[in-house]
């Protein structure tokens, strides 16, 4: 058990409430020719073409990386792994302009290669999904939607197109088979709970402060812990530190870190294997 002098946190990454709908955005794009199905006989050429479309190249890397890892670690394999699969099998992506392959998140790739005509068409399906599913329609479940390079602040080959961001309650579904984008949380036959933005943040020990209510992010925890422990902050750090919730604050140290990769840590193929296998058992892999 952790003794007198101990600083105890708990974090949660997210929090957890009710599933209100889910949203089938492939079949959106799928009902207004976006995305095309192969039809049920047809062979999937998949080893021909996913060198030749962005988002695919991407998900065979992800695809086969996840799966390599879950045999490795002897674990089951997650619905996600399962779903990317059934994809690859049932889509015409020589004839699919978009495809949506994030779970939680609304991640959306386009997959014409010159980038004017892909920035044009990301913003004509942008306008199309929030009018037909944004803030002002029927049955509101996009909050917004923004470029990929606007949220990462990068962009790079894996940088998606779009993000689409859902209200509260709201998650997304891959598969394109079907006709129904919107769907109701009796209907879905899954789960009935979804993430939340907000999750838990509590700090317990004989330095904290009793009934702080401080502002609180995730990215916090880091700066938050080296300062207690009086330990430099580094100042490209995206967090800050929680003084406020100290009765006696620390004092706050930064300092400039360079990161040299000459002299990262090398893990031999049993470390990483087993570092996998932990990351896996956990669910992270």
């Amino acid at each position: 058990a952790a003794g007198e002098d101990t600083l105890v946190l708990v974090v949660s990454d997210h929090g957890f409430g009710t599933l209100k709908h889910a949203v089938a955005l492939n079949v959106w794009l799928k009902n207004h020719g976006y995305l095309k199905l192969l039809p049920e006989k047809k062979i999937c050429l998949w080893k021909r073409i996913k060198q030749k479309v962005r988002p695919l190249k991407l998900m065979a890397v992800s695809y086969g990386n996840i799966k390599k890892r879950f045999k490795k670690a002897g674990a089951t394999p997650l619905f996600g792994v399962i779903d990317l699969e059934h994809m690859r099998q049932i889509i015409d992506f020589d004839n699919t302009q978009a495809l949506c392959v994030g779970g939680m998140a609304g991640i959306l790739y386009i997959t014409e290669k010159n980038m004017d005509k892909r920035n044009a068409l990301a913003e004509k399906i942008r306008r199309e999904m929030l009018d037909e599913l944004g803030p002002g329609s029927e049955l509101p479940v996009i909050k917004n939607i923004k470029s990929g390079a606007e949220v990462y602040s990068i962009n790079t080959e894996s940088t998606p197109d779009l993000v689409i961001e859902y209200f509260e309650g709201i998650e997304s579904r891959r598969s394109p088979k079907g006709q129904t984008v919107i769907i109701n949380r009796e209907e879905n036959g899954r789960e009935n709970g979804t993430h939340r933005r907000n999750g838990i943040w509590a700090a317990y020990g004989k330095d904290i402060k009793p009934g702080t209510n401080a502002d609180k992010q995730i990215v916090d925890i880091t700066p938050t812990v080296l300062a207690y422990l009086g330990l430099e902050i580094p100042k490209h750090i995206d967090g800050k530190s929680l003084t406020e919730i100290f009765k006696d604050p620390p004092e706050l140290k930064y300092e400039d870190f360079r990161f040299d990769r000459s002299k990262a840590v090398k893990y031999t193929n049993d470390e990483q294997a087993e570092v996998e296998k932990q990351l896996a058992d956990l669910g992270y892999l």
